[in-house]
């Protein structure tokens, strides 16, 4: 069973902070496709039995979070962030 809104999503997926994209963006699939390499690291992580593997794989995973919150934010709302 899956859940029902009422009212719809028009194609569209809603970004963070606010704005909305067509699903078919190239921005969600890059959302994606950084999601799937963050879980490949998150697997390769869990298998290894060295320890300096599993620091450099964990860096390479908050590396890829950043991307995916900045593919996932509207370029209009970079400025609210800067330092």
């Amino acid at each position: 069973m899956g859940v029902v809104t009422r009212t719809g999503d028009n194609g569209e997926t809603g970004l963070l902070y606010g704005g909305r994209v067509p699903k078919d963006d190239r921005r969600v699939e890059a959302c994606g496709t950084v999601d799937e390499a963050v879980s490949a690291l998150g697997l390769a992580r869990s298998l290894s039995m060295y320890p300096r593997v599993k620091e450099a794989l964990l860096a390479a995973q908050h590396q890829l979070f950043t991307v995916g919150a900045e593919l996932a934010t509207d370029v209009r709302e970079y400025d609210k962030f800067d330092a």
